[in-house]
């Protein structure tokens, strides 16, 4: 009976944390009509990296779609230069970048904090050892045999 009460207590005081995150938030991110969530994907190319190509481009956004197509060429040359999986995991997290939608473009800066991860790996592949990335193999010793 006392785990009942316990666990009755612990739903109540979820109750109570989600009421007031309610309160002061005012609308789920993934309820806000202010922001549709189809805008946050779009098709390889066409989204936040194609607006570095329009007139009405202003400075931060130019600069945040340049910046993800550096990150995207940086990752590939990582990948080409080191071979390690952390060098493909980089250019895994870079190529999310092909994929960032309209929604991206209309806060540049967001856009920039969505490509750190990216940006991180990208760092920790090109400065790691080479020795340490690799599996180092030994030479079996050589043995002949003579009957």
């Amino acid at each position: 009976m006392a785990c009942a009460c316990s666990l009755e207590r612990r739903c109540d005081s979820l109750a109570a944390l989600v009421r007031m995150l309610r309160a002061r938030i005012g609308v789920w991110p993934f309820l806000d009509p202010g922001h549709a969530a189809t805008r946050a994907l779009d098709l390889p190319v066409r989204g936040f990296l194609s607006t570095l190509w329009r007139v009405d481009t202003g400075p931060a956004l130019a600069f945040a779609a340049t910046l993800g197509w550096v990150t995207i060429a940086f990752g590939a040359a990582i990948v080409w230069w080191r071979r390690t999986p952390v060098a493909w995991a980089a250019l895994s997290m870079a190529s999310l970048i092909l994929v960032f939608g309209r929604a991206q473009a209309e806060l540049p800066g967001e856009a920039v904090r969505l490509m750190l991860p990216a940006q991180l790996l990208i760092a920790v592949a090109a400065l790691a050892h080479r020795s340490s990335a690799t599996l180092q193999h030994k030479a079996a010793p050589q043995v002949s045999v003579t009957i």
